[in-house]
């Protein structure tokens, strides 16, 4: 990146939460007034927060002018309280030792430098009780055995390097800019060298083998320098001169240039960074934490796009133990000994691993291919302890394991640099089984019932070679509690801070992951209510009610049903359309039947079609984007929680309509979702706090929905439709509680197909003329009088009625402010416009699951909704009180509340 064209925006200063916060607007959205004050408030009384605000609000940007605004005003009262105590060469006087309380600590031991700490893949964690990266170094005239404190510093995670580098050219806009900044990335990322990026073993082993040939002033020439030089030597500027935030590429750039190692350079960089950026698996897994040197304690952790934070969390506390890696390893071990490069921990784990193949092939003898069978917690340890790995031995093994990881490349024997104690695959193994039992049986095994196992037997690809044809056996070890990934850091951290576009439903976080939020906020849309039209649409072309559950989706009247709604939507919006369905089996059995009866060959001439999963997604989308903006447009269909639904963009005639086919519940047949909704339904017993099985199972559906739904208008001038095919969101109970705030305040229920074609038509044609007078569209002379003819006659025959929350009692409004809030934690006694209040499902169905690729049979049938919204009713009135209104034409956030 060339710094010398880059333009810094004029910085406002606004008064929010007590503080002077810059932001690069004069006038920031409402939206985002609010979000900073509630953010600050939070940060001062060190609380957690949850923060949900549509794609296009302004929230990464928010997000970072609020944090950073915090962390300045605390580096200056930290500054203040050093200059106090340098005055006291003796000790501070009693009053001013009491006043400055919160700026001591005990002097703590040193720690190691992040050279010599666990690599990338290592999970043993270290002991040292804080890193250096909390402490200023000690000032001559400070008590003996006290330093100083430093302010907090920020670490910002993302889920993808990709959105990394987007939030970082957020904070390139920020009046906060020239703070101490660094990005964590991989090796594959950042690494240099070119011997590593040509090995044949791979970076990251190539790397660890440079680093313990470093110290005989060996390998790799980038590391050999950076470990000479001092760390305050850093280049701190990029081409040019200027000081800018880096992104992956700056680093890498300077880094060749200084011969320096980036990716070592950016951890130790890290030390003195106000603001860390990077993807959030590096602060949730605490294998990468503790392999990385990451130090939360006491520090901000903000997790952006953090929907997903529950399954990542569980996801890192399991591991899988494959056949053809157990093969793999046992190979290893029987060259290393031929080659006389065994270590004594590698031949104390032999037996282990070939224990493990043993009980692999007899627990799959009985198991059918493609059909997993479960084992209970208890199940599980006699397993494992038949295999040496049980609760009793665990001490014993986690230290051979710690042992094997870290052992020195000099004890192997022979020459240096043709020595690998563990090769790449056998390290991940080992590491992963290190931090999978260290969860399980840590803390005296008190989350040991949170772990589960299955084994399955799938046909063998063609590279496992060490299978010999044979099929691939697994021992699957997952753990259904998410708070076990955080239980470590959830108490040591100064506030953890939640944030996406579609955290609803917002209730689980809490639970799930073990750590009170009492500070919560969704916030609307900052589009006009004419920009976006929301519809559920209860019947079909034909009159037949649309149920998209596992006892009708395979009926052929629901499928033609399906295929014609479809049909007639992407005929009337023009450019690009979304489509999502729940399962990638129901998408193609839909293809299949409308392959059948020619609704296929109709939707082609109607759009270009694109399948997920089909092609090179990134292929895939070049060719759909540059197809949206032709006279046909193009029809994308894709699965919630695929990659389209979860990450990609649609702005503007990328995407001028999204469809949801259904509601896209998990597969009960998976492994880990039965056993997670007993697990719960057990828990929330004994712990009110808890949420049940299929409470939890329907939030699993709707945030996937909501996060689906969230690729339709992506900033304050877009606009576009959003159509859910499920009469289920229009009349089960709290089906609507769990759509996101910015759709359910306008969503509208539709039970004839007539009166959204004609909603559609008007609102695109209305769109259009919008587009047309603001010169984005160019239409001749004569199409442009046909459409405002067209317009007006729409406009005098079709009712534009608002969406049912308001339709009888509508809300009464009054001002108040962002800054008029209470210091105190938002709770629905204090902020009750705020609350995010949802009806509790009360199943009457049977509990019994039959199981299905969409829903379970127990919420097929739950209680309706009074179809008749009466005035006064307590369903009307509660989402009455509870609605937060945001527009985009206030211009003061003291309009932005209406109760």
């Amino acid at each position: 990146m060339d710094s010398s064209v880059v333009t810094k925006p004029e910085q406002y200063s606004h008064p929010l939460g007590g503080l002077k916060v810059l932001f690069p607007y004069e006038n920031p959205y409402p939206q985002q007034k609010v979000m900073m004050s509630r953010l600050i408030t939070a940060l001062k009384q060190k609380k957690n927060c949850l923060l949900e605000s549509p794609t296009g609000t302004g929230k990464s940007l928010s997000l970072l002018c609020a944090a950073l605004a915090f962390c300045e005003d605390e580096k200056r009262k930290h500054r203040k309280g050093n200059r106090r105590l340098e005055k006291f060469p003796d000790g501070l006087p009693p009053k001013a030792e009491e006043s400055s309380h919160s700026l001591l600590e005990p002097e703590l031991p040193k720690t190691k430098s992040v050279m010599d700490m666990y690599d990338d893949e290592c999970v043993k964690p270290h002991n040292e009780s804080a890193s250096k990266s909390l402490l200023n170094e000690k000032s001559p005239h400070a008590p003996e055995g006290v330093r100083i404190l430093k302010a907090p510093k920020i670490f910002y995670g993302t889920r993808t390097h990709r959105q990394v580098s987007q939030v970082v050219n957020e904070f390139r806009r920020t009046g906060y800019h020239n703070m101490k900044m660094t990005i964590l990335g991989s090796r594959e990322r950042m690494c240099v060298s070119r011997k590593a990026i040509e090995s044949v073993h791979g970076i990251s082993e190539e790397c660890r083998n440079f680093r313990k040939e470093s110290k005989k002033g060996l390998g790799c020439r980038f590391l050999h320098r950076l470990q000479k030089i001092n760390r305050y030597s850093y280049p701190t500027s990029m081409e040019g001169g200027k000081t800018e935030p880096w992104d992956i590429e700056d680093i890498v750039t300077v880094g060749k240039r200084h011969t320096l190692c980036p990716y070592y350079w950016s951890i130790q960089l890290a030390e003195d960074a106000d603001i860390v950026f990077c993807p959030y698996n590096y602060i949730l897994d605490p294998r990468i934490r503790a392999a990385v040197d990451i130090q939360v304690e006491n520090n901000i952790v903000i997790l952006d796009e953090a929907h997903n934070i529950e399954d990542i969390c569980r996801d890192a506390m399991g591991m899988e133990i494959k056949l053809s890696d157990i093969l793999h390893i046992e190979d290893f071990i029987e060259n290393s000994v031929k080659n006389h490069k065994e270590t004594a921990a590698l031949m104390q784990m032999s037996p282990a691993i070939g224990a493990l193949r043993h009980l692999l092939l007899n627990e799959a003898a009985d198991v059918p291919l493609q059909e997993p069978r479960k084992l209970s917690t208890a199940q599980l340890c006699q397993l494992l302890e038949a295999a040496g790995l049980g609760p009793t031995t665990w001490p014993r093994v986690s230290e051979i394991l710690g042992q094997l990881l870290n052992e020195s490349i000099e004890e192997g024997g022979g020459e240096v640099a043709d020595e690998r104690l563990l090769d790449t695959r056998s390290r991940i193994f080992f590491d992963a089984l290190c931090g999978t039992g260290g969860h399980m049986y840590k803390m005296n095994g008190k989350f040991l019932d949170c772990f589960r196992g299955a084994v399955s037997k799938k046909i063998a690809k063609e590279f496992q070679k060490e299978l010999k044809g044979s099929p691939e056996i697994t021992l699957q070890i997952f753990c259904l509690n998410p708070a076990v990934a955080l239980v470590d850091i959830r108490d040591k951290l100064h506030s953890l801070v939640v944030a996406s576009g579609t955290l609803s439903p917002m209730k689980s976080f809490e639970c799930e992951l073990g750590i009170p939020f009492p500070f919560s906020l969704s916030l609307n849309h900052v589009v006009r209510e004419e920009q976006m039209l929301a519809c559920v649409l209860a019947k079909g072309p034909k009159g037949r009610s649309i149920i998209c559950d596992y006892k009708n989706n395979s009926e052929l009247s629901l499928q033609d049903e399906l295929g014609e709604s479809l049909l007639r939507i992407v005929t009337r919006v023009p450019n690009g359309v979304l489509c999502f369905f729940p399962s990638y089996s129901l998408m193609n059995k839909l293809k299949d039947r409308w392959g059948m009866t020619g609704i296929w060959n109709r939707l082609e001439q109607a759009k270009r079609i694109f399948v997920e999963g089909k092609m090179n997604l990134q292929q895939q989308m070049e060719e759909y984007y540059a197809s949206s903006v032709t006279a046909q447009g193009s029809l994308l269909l894709a699965v919630c929680r695929g990659r389209v639904s979860e990450g990609e963009d649609f702005p503007d005639n990328f995407a001028r309509a999204v469809v949801i086919v259904g509601i896209p519940f998990p597969n009960v047949r998976e492994v880990t979702v039965g056993d997670k909704m007993k697990f719960n339904d057990t828990r929330s017993k004994d712990i009110d706090a808890v949420m049940s099985g299929s409470e939890w199972y329907k939030t699993q559906a709707f945030r996937a929905l909501n996060q689906a739904l969230g690729r339709c208008i992506r900033h304050s001038k877009d606009w576009g439709a959003i159509i859910l095919l499920e009469s289920r969101v229009a009349t089960y109970r709290g089906y609507k509680e769990m759509l996101s705030r910015w759709v359910r305040d306008r969503l509208v229920d539709v039970y004839c197909f007539g009166e959204l074609e004609s909603r559609l038509e008007n609102f695109i044609d209305e769109r259009k003329l919008e587009d047309l007078q603001a010169g984005s569209d160019g239409l001749s002379d004569r199409e442009e009088a046909k459409l405002r003819s067209k317009t007006e006659k729409r406009k005098s025959s079709v009712p534009i009625r608002r969406p049912n929350y308001s339709i009888f009692n509508p809300p009464l409004k009054r001002k108040i402010g962002p800054d008029s809030f209470s210091d105190s934690p938002s709770s629905s006694k204090s902020f009750p416009y705020l609350a995010n209040a949802t009806n509790k499902f009360e199943s009457t169905a049977s509990d019994s699951l039959l199981g299905s690729e969409e829903q379970v049979s127990i919420l097929d049938n739950p209680p309706k909704a009074n179809s008749t919204n009466a005035p006064g009713s307590s369903e009307t009135s509660g989402r009455e009180r509870t609605t937060l209104f945001v527009s985009q034409t206030d211009s003061d956030s003291s309009d932005i509340f209406s109760e």
